[in-house]
């Protein structure tokens, strides 16, 4: 008799961009929640990605990689025909001085949560989301599905909410560095 193989519910999940980021020394997997992630794998804690990837080589190999950090990519859905894995354009000035180009559109534009999600997030002993995910409408209205079941987290709420009411500080919020994430 075969067992089936089951995943293990994580205790941290982190949605938002998993995406290539292309610098002159060659790509490296990269995006705020994806990098999370995995640093609480490389020391021991059970980590889930909730994204997007497309159904192209970047998108292989970007899954691979989260495979080898131990980051449990189950979430990770393969976007719709014509949404490609995430890039990022890095350029380097004369002092080292990085200017980042965000590739649209992207697969990470559209993450789908499904129910198997909500359930695991309610049970997850901390969650965040990436500040870039939102600046997609569809992926504000996942991350309220994901909400839902949360223990209310003070500072989670108040980003969120005020990114609801104003679309001046979404903007805003679209142009801050990758690197920020909020729990």
């Amino acid at each position: 008799m075969r067992r089936r193989s089951q995943v293990m519910p994580a205790e941290f999940y982190a949605f938002g961009e998993i995406l290539w980021d292309c610098l002159p020394s060659g790509k490296h997997a990269g995006g705020a929640p994806f990098n999370v992630a995995a640093h609480l794998a490389q020391i021991g804690v059970s980590s889930a990605l909730i994204s997007c990837v497309g159904r192209d080589p970047l998108g292989d190999e970007i899954l691979e990689v989260a495979g080898h950090k131990q980051v449990n990519a189950e979430f990770v859905a393969r976007a719709r025909i014509g949404l490609p894995t995430g890039t990022v354009i890095v350029t380097l000035d004369e002092h080292g001085n990085g200017t980042y180009e965000l590739v649209r559109p992207a697969a990470w534009d559209e993450i789908r949560v499904p129910k198997k999600a909500l359930d695991a997030v309610s049970k997850a002993r901390a969650f965040i989301y990436g500040s870039l995910a939102g600046r997609s409408p569809y992926n504000l209205d996942q991350v309220d599905r994901l909400r839902i079941g949360l223990v209310p987290a003070k500072q989670f709420r108040t980003r969120h909410a005020m990114m609801r009411r104003s679309p001046a500080i979404v903007k805003s919020w679209q142009k801050q560095p990758a690197s920020t994430a909020f729990a």
